[in-house]
């Protein structure tokens, strides 16, 4: 994870980061020990923005 960054309140589990991603503030990422989730070298992971439309 050399150079990598984890976001405030970002949520993760069984998550292996290559070096310089980035994984944004609010993310969730759930791996699995016989599954887990790969971010590539200098990914960016952001969090699910929500609209609300009045």
């Amino acid at each position: 994870m050399q150079g990598g960054q984890i976001g405030a309140g970002a949520d993760l589990d069984y998550v292996i980061m290559d070096k310089d991603a980035i994984i944004e503030p609010g993310v969730v990422l759930h791996g699995t020990p016989e599954m887990p989730i790969v971010v590539g070298k200098d990914a960016v992971v952001r969090a699910k923005r929500e609209e609300v439309l009045n």
